[in-house]
């Protein structure tokens, strides 16, 4: 099955076609579409969905791409629950869901728009609740169908790593993670989402504004550089610094090290809270941290955040286990990559409510199909249809004419004298054809068993006359049989030599033989050949 795979990033669009097959997944192609920067660095906290789905109409448009498209909404547009069930029902705890979520909402119950995942635990069902505004996801989804864009599925970056955990937990085509629990950071563009995982199961996740738009204008703010500039900058001269480096380096560096860690520390005091967070609630620490997202690939950003966080910090790459035929990809890509092989990896999903493609956004609903693709889609059913009927009928009329031919050819055979059938027999035919299959199988069976009763001792005694002659013939007298027959009433021998005097010796005993009585022996000394014609064997 082909899957595009589109993420919805604020810095590019990001293209993942996939192929799914039953146990792995194969990387068919990958591409990154770059927003314009005035529109990317405007309006932080408002995700740009007009420039983003014109970008993936002109993909859609360019590729003309056959399969299943997968979205995710932008994670501006959502917030998150956990929730703790006391039903171990998965569908009662489904009931429940509206009622349990927190009245701190940013925006009333009957306005929104939310899907879950839910999984028991101990004797509990446990649920993560993504939750949208109503009126911010009927103005997404209706900016796509706006622009010819019809997803199969829209999902979440939370619902695509839960997806992600499961299969790796099951060991299905993703490798499992060492570690039981840990932090995964996904420092992208404008935010950066962090998720605690324990048990193969995200507990919790947090978000912060501080990302690689906060790094680009810090930069272009400092040195008096238009963005266009820091950008550029960041992408290939950006760097950190652990303590041990900063005598190593000159003063400009010195002072770009410590800008970028000022930078940072609004992040690092949110993660340090993430971690306090998961400690108390979980009684435990976790075991690593690791990174992903554009703004990852930073020089010495792991060694920088593992000085930071007394944590081990490494890098989180799905896409390098990926199986990509000719296909090259460099780590920056895999780490800006990762969000777009996730949100791939559901459709290997079975929770179908990891979906916001339900109710009246369904895609079974007729508001979500335009009706010149529903006209085009009826259309063809019909007529593929009108062809399996028509191939359906033929098929029974051919097979009708087979069963009287087939039938009168029965009745024929079975009415012949050599079956020797009871006319009960023959009427068990339609109604009864495997008990008339056992009788005649039955008369088969016996008769075929006297023919080879019958040929084993025609064959046992035409033969023995042969193995006589044979007898006679010794190494050394270089005679061979070039032809014998055998009947009822007579026998023909010829044997051929290339000594004279050993074709005399073989006259001789044949002369000799009293049970060759009345045979016709001749003996040919030019050819030296000797016959043996119509002897009676008595």
């Amino acid at each position: 099955m082909d899957i595009l795979s589109i993420d919805f990033g604020t810095y590019s669009v990001k293209f993942l076609h996939l192929f799914l097959e039953r146990k792995s997944v194969i990387l068919k192609g990958f591409s990154e579409s770059l927003l314009p920067i005035h529109d990317v660095d405007t309006k932080r906290y408002e995700p740009p969905i007009e420039q983003q789905c014109e970008i993936i109409k002109n993909y859609l448009h360019q590729k003309q791409f056959v399969g299943k498209i997968i979205v995710n909404i932008p994670s501006e547009l959502t917030t998150s629950r956990y929730l703790t069930l006391p039903t171990e029902k998965l569908k009662k705890a489904s009931l429940m869901i509206p009622y349990q979520l927190d009245e701190n909402l940013p925006f009333p119950i009957n306005e929104s728009h939310y899907s879950s995942i839910l999984y028991k635990q101990n004797k509990s069902v446990k649920a993560i609740v993504n939750i949208t505004k109503l009126s911010d996801f009927d103005i997404f989804y209706n900016e796509l169908l706006s622009h010819d864009i019809l997803p199969g599925m829209i999902t979440t970056n939370l619902f695509s790593l839960h997806t992600y955990l499961n299969l790796a937990q099951s060991n299905q085509i993703v490798p499992n993670t060492p570690e039981k629990s840990f932090l995964l950071l996904d420092i992208g563009h404008r935010t950066t989402k962090g998720y605690l995982i324990k048990n193969n199961a995200v507990v919790a996740n947090h978000i912060c504004g501080i990302a690689g738009a906060f790094i680009n204008e810090t930069i272009a703010q400092m040195y008096k550089i238009s963005l266009e500039e820091a950008i550029t900058y960041k992408h290939t001269n950006c760097f950190f610094l652990n303590q041990s480096q900063y005598s190593e380096v000159d003063e400009d560096q010195r002072e770009f090290a410590k800008l970028m860690q000022q930078t940072m520390t609004p992040l690092l005091r949110d993660i340090h809270q993430w971690i306090l967070g998961y400690r108390i609630k979980n009684i435990e620490s976790i075991e690593c941290v690791y990174l992903t997202g554009g703004t990852s690939n930073i020089k010495n950003i792991v060694g920088f955040l593992t000085e930071e966080l007394e944590l081990p910090v490494k890098k989180f790459l799905p896409l390098a286990t990926l199986r990509k035929p000719k296909i090259n990809i460099s780590q920056s890509l895999e780490s800006s990559g990762t969000n777009a092989y996730l949100h791939g990896l559901t459709s290997l999903s079975k929770m179908a409510n990891i979906n916001f493609l339900k109710g009246e956004y369904s895609p079974t609903s007729t508001q979500t199909v335009p009706l010149y693709s529903l006209a085009f889609i009826s259309l063809r059913v019909f007529i593929l249809s009108i062809l399996i009927m028509g191939a359906l009928i033929l098929e029974n009329v051919i097979l009708t004419k087979n069963d009287k031919i087939i039938t009168t050819n029965l009745n024929s055979i079975l009415g012949k004298k050599s079956l020797n059938l009871a006319e009960g027999y023959k009427a068990q035919l339609k109604k009864n054809p495997d008990t008339l299959l056992k009788t005649v199988q039955k008369k088969e069976n016996a008769i075929e068993q006297e023919i080879n009763t019958l040929m084993s001792a025609i064959s046992i005694n035409a033969v023995n006359p042969l193995f006589k002659f044979n007898a006679m013939l010794t190494p050394e007298m270089r005679i061979h049989i070039t032809s014998f027959k055998n009947s009822e009433e007579e026998l023909s021998v010829v044997f051929k030599g290339e000594i004279l005097e050993h074709l005399q010796a073989l006259e001789k005993r044949l002369e000799k033989d009293t049970s060759l009585q009345k045979s016709q022996i001749e003996l040919n000394a030019k050819n030296k050949v000797l016959s043996l014609k119509k002897v009676m064997v008595k």
